[in-house]
């Protein structure tokens, strides 16, 4: 819509996208972060338990097969791409890279280096 630009039709200016705050930034900076030094929230002061982080794993996977479900494949899951909404809940972001798929569609992809050595 962006490029037509005709005078008896609207011009579109742009968009905004808003989403809810994530107050303690990406479960990457968090896993990498120093507890020692001076946090970017302050909702925690200490690394995460072995449970928490099992515990967001879970979290993690449910909000996948949610996608799943409906037929959304996300294609950048990673540490950067979660968001620590508190220092108990993740929430998986950045659909940027995301592709719905149609009914009775499914997604394949193989790589194949040709150049590379099998052992």
């Amino acid at each position: 819509m962006k490029e037509v630009a005709i005078f008896r039709i609207v011009t579109f200016m742009g968009s905004l996208r808003v989403s809810e705050l994530a107050p303690c930034g990406s479960l990457l900076e968090c896993l990498q972060s120093d507890p020692n030094l001076s946090p970017k929230s302050s909702n925690w002061r200490e690394p995460f338990s072995i449970p928490t982080l099992c515990d967001f794993c879970l979290q993690i996977a449910q909000g996948m097969q949610y996608l799943t479900s409906k037929r959304l494949i996300h294609r950048d899951l990673a540490a950067r791409n979660v968001l620590v909404a508190s220092p108990s809940k993740v929430k998986i972001s950045d659909f940027g890279l995301s592709r719905s798929l149609g009914v009775g569609e499914d997604y394949y992809r193989t790589d194949f280096n040709p150049t590379m050595k099998l052992p």
